[in-house]
């Protein structure tokens, strides 16, 4: 499910939080599959919390999304820590599909911005450059998750280059489950990296 979905219970669904589901079915397929050199099983583990948080409020059990939200306007999705043994296009596509969704996540153009460029005035012209190329990044992004368009664009485009690998199939041996002690670790790794209330982030029993 999409970040916004899952911060916000009760939102109406668009096809934003489809795009955005499919985006993480293809990133938790590929940080869960493809192989990588030096990366343990340990930061997998890590990268892959993010699709399965949640945080306990009042000893219930409460929504998640805040990972997904956090590393999507970081533009950190997906892991840093994730490099393929093989070069492919596969990251890149992820990282290409993740870019509009820093600009969804972000606060928008304020209105006096807008009006900056549209208005002669005294501001330095460089300054109203970098404002206007924000802005338009901004209308770009947005409009490409208006429609699905774009996606599957995007998609197509990678699918016909000729660089994809001969030799990336999954690893057959990758663990099912992690010990307790790996458990107690992300948890309190995850507790040192949020503010109140991410502070309550739970692992799930993998």
């Amino acid at each position: 499910m999409s970040a916004n979905l899952l911060r916000q219970p009760g939102k109406l669904h668009t096809l934003t939080d489809d795009l955005e589901s499919f985006l993480h079915v293809l990133g938790w397929m590929t940080l869960r599959y493809v192989p990588a050199d030096g990366y343990l099983d340990f930061h997998r583990g890590m990268d892959l919390v993010m699709f399965d948080e949640y945080y306990q409020d009042s000893g219930l059990r409460g929504p998640g999304g805040h990972l997904k939200f956090r590393a999507l306007l970081a533009g950190r999705y997906p892991s840093r820590t994730f490099e393929p043994r093989c070069e492919t296009p596969l990251f890149n596509l992820l990282l290409e599909l993740g870019k509009p969704f820093k600009s969804l996540y972000g606060e928008p153009p304020e209105a006096q911005d807008r009006e900056k460029i549209s208005i002669p005035n005294s501001q330095d012209d460089q300054d109203l450059e970098d404002l206007s190329r924000d802005i338009r990044r901004y209308n770009r992004d947005i409009e490409h998750l208006q429609a699905s368009t774009w996606f599957v664009n995007e998609i197509q485009e990678f699918i016909n280059r000729e660089d994809w690998p001969a030799d990336d199939k999954a690893d057959e041996n990758l663990p099912t489950a992690f010990s307790v002690e790996e458990r107690r670790q992300m948890n309190s790794i995850m507790k040192r990296q949020f503010a109140n209330p991410f502070s309550r982030i739970q692992i799930p029993d993998c």
